[in-house]
């Protein structure tokens, strides 16, 4: 991928990179695995949850120091890229960290409240991803966060975290970035999206 001659140089830089991106995108779609996985759960899983993913959610936060308001969203699509649930929430949390993480658990639960049971989550937060696949030790007000994915990893449920640049999650990004300016907690759900 080659850029014009006439093309300023930042221009043509961030042009190779959302190609880049793009093809990165379109292999984590196709069937086959990719090595850029993170392990989000222990070894005894099947190798292939990402062949057989249900759902891809996408999450994000903000904060505003000023406004000290932080925010979260989210989305999750199915296979053919059909939008089945959003939600986009402000929240008082003092960091985005934290703030993610509550869009990581409304997430969860919305997605097995609605019967999905292989979930590929995209986020930017390589601390998340840490955390969930307890390759660090969690914090005192982590440990719920951690409980509540064990419980619903024994109940069935399989995900994983990708560590993603943040081009990937602008919709996400741009969605709570709005929230952050205006509070507002909203959710949605594609009536057809329930799993029998």
């Amino acid at each position: 991928m080659s850029c014009r001659k006439n093309q300023e140089p930042l221009r043509c830089h961030l042009y190779v990179d959302l190609m880049n991106y793009q093809v990165w995108y379109k292999e984590v779609f196709s069937n086959q695995s990719s090595p850029l996985i993170r392990r989000s759960r222990p070894s005894n899983e099947p190798n292939n949850v990402i062949e057989q993913w249900q759902l891809l959610i996408k999450i994000a936060g903000t904060r505003n120091p000023r406004l000290n308001r932080s925010a979260w969203a989210f989305e999750a699509k199915d296979r053919q890229g059909v939008n089945k649930f959003y939600g986009v929430h402000s929240s008082n949390t003092s960091t985005i960290k934290r703030a993610v993480q509550e869009a990581l658990m409304e997430a969860v639960f919305t997605v097995k409240n609605h019967g999905f049971q292989r979930i590929l989550i995209l986020t930017n937060r390589k601390d998340l991803i840490q955390l969930v696949s307890k390759s660090k030790k969690p914090a005192w007000h982590e440990r719920s966060l951690i409980t509540d994915l064990d419980v619903l990893y024994l109940d069935g449920l399989l995900c994983k975290l990708l560590e993603v640049s943040r081009i990937v999650l602008d919709f996400v990004y741009n969605a709570a970035a709005m929230a952050v300016r205006m509070p507002i907690h909203n959710s949605w759900a594609d009536p057809t999206s329930f799993v029998n």
